[in-house]
């Protein structure tokens, strides 16, 4: 039984179950797992219910398994930000950073 955890910043899956039956998976709190948040690969006849969780890839993803009851669970999706946003970060941190080495390279001169 999972019921009433946190789970945070995991890497590739929240929670993962693999030939693992008769799970009670409720009431956990998943947030930024890189791909997915709950994954079962032959698992079968676990209940998974009310959890909140935030993903990638995918919510919940059931692989070869019968029988799961699946209900009542907030999944939200986090995007990241485009590409163009890290690319405007750096550029902008190396124009404020040179600004300052030739300002004080001008001091220094005078």
């Amino acid at each position: 039984m999972f019921l009433n955890n946190t789970i945070q910043n995991f890497i590739e899956y929240g929670l993962y179950f693999e030939e693992s039956h008769h799970n009670t998976i409720s009431s956990n709190i998943i947030q930024h797992a890189i791909k997915i948040g709950i994954y079962l690969e032959n698992s079968n006849h676990s209940s998974i219910t009310k959890n909140y969780i935030k993903y990638k890839i995918a919510c919940i993803r059931q692989i070869s398994c019968d029988g799961n009851y699946i209900t009542d669970n907030i999944c939200i999706q986090i995007s990241e930000p485009p590409y163009a946003y890290y690319l405007f970060l750096v550029l902008g941190t190396v124009i404020v950073i040179s600004f300052f080495i030739v300002r004080r390279k001008r001091k220094r001169n005078n």
